[in-house]
């Protein structure tokens, strides 16, 4: 159970901090459960290390010269990539001249972007928007799309973010089934830990803006029932 209590602690903090890629990131390196030592490891005077502290920094003081180099890149091929960019503008023809600006001023950075991967949504009422050209790429109009790990409908309906959040903590609590739902030595309490930090963090996660209608309410506690 010792294994189980620093990740809950670990978990704990990610899920506090709303840090869901950490939160998801901690789900993969658990499933197997307890990792097993492939070798051991002896400290600079030849002991043998038991901790997984020492073990760590065992394998940093082995690691640290080798990395001591300079960097032989010149600054200007470093590579650099930014995500999750969002514009907001009233109208079609704002849009696409503010798009076209944005990526302008991208390439001055070095940056470039990537059309096909970029969509644009149309809130509200009207007729649906066209492509928008940018450069070469073509960006489509979307009627929903995910964004900082929410999914985000033209009209404001949550029905699909409900579902997504569903299918997604459905995923953490069947990835956890082997390795820890199913062990009896290890404590409800723990279990219960770990299913608050992982499996109700990731269905509630940005609930704190949805404006629950009395469906969606219901709907909500069906899927957290069903987990």
């Amino acid at each position: 159970e010792q294994f189980w209590q620093t990740e809950a602690e670990h978990l704990d903090s990610a899920a506090n901090s709303n840090n869901m890629s950490c939160v998801y990131s901690l789900l993969r390196q658990s499933r197997n459960g307890p990792r097993i030592k492939s070798a051991l490891v002896k400290d600079s005077d030849g002991n043998l290390i038991t901790t997984e502290t020492n073990y760590l920094q065992r394998w940093k003081e082995h690691f640290s010269p080798l990395l001591q180099h300079k960097n032989i890149l010149a600054p200007s091929i470093i590579p650099a990539y930014a995500d999750d960019t969002i514009l907001f503008s009233s109208s079609y023809s704002q849009l696409r001249d503010a798009l076209s600006v944005y990526s302008e001023e991208a390439k001055k950075l070095g940056l470039h972007v990537n059309g096909t991967k970029t969509k644009f949504m149309h809130v509200g009422e009207g007729p649906d928007s066209l492509s928008i050209l940018l450069g070469n790429d073509t960006v489509e109009p979307v009627k929903n799309f995910v964004y900082l790990g929410s999914n985000v409908a033209d009209y404001g309906d949550l029905k699909p973010e409900i579902l997504l959040r569903g299918a997604l903590a459905a995923s953490a609590l069947q990835s956890l089934r082997k390795p820890l739902w199913r062990h009896k030595s290890i404590s409800r309490k723990m279990k219960l830990r770990i299913y608050n930090s992982t499996v109700l963090s990731i269905l509630l996660y940005g609930s704190e803006t949805w404006p629950l209608n009395k469906t969606l309410h219901t709907a909500c506690i069906t899927v957290s029932h069903t987990e």
